[in-house]
């Protein structure tokens, strides 16, 4: 039995490009105060290839509004954002 050494030296850098590609994806969990389960839970994003042109797409799932979540705002949608 053997085993192949890695080496774990290269650095890994994040850059955030948002602005530059145009995402602007706002998630709205639609608090109330009521302590809804769903109130806790983060927004969801899906990568994959929904026109099958070998790049990645993105689409943003968002909230609602909620019993007892006080507004005026129209609600809010999922967004896709095609590569």
């Amino acid at each position: 039995m053997f085993f192949i050494a890695y080496s774990l030296q290269a650095q890994v850098r994040f850059t955030d490009v948002t602005d530059l590609v145009g995402l602007e994806f706002v998630h709205l969990d639609g608090r109330s105060g009521c302590k809804y389960f769903m109130e806790t839970l983060g927004a969801g994003v899906a990568f994959f290839d929904y026109n099958n042109d070998s790049y990645a797409d993105l689409y943003f799932v968002n909230g609602s509004h909620l019993p007892g979540y006080l507004t005026t705002d129209p609600l809010p949608t999922n967004q896709l954002y095609h590569n």
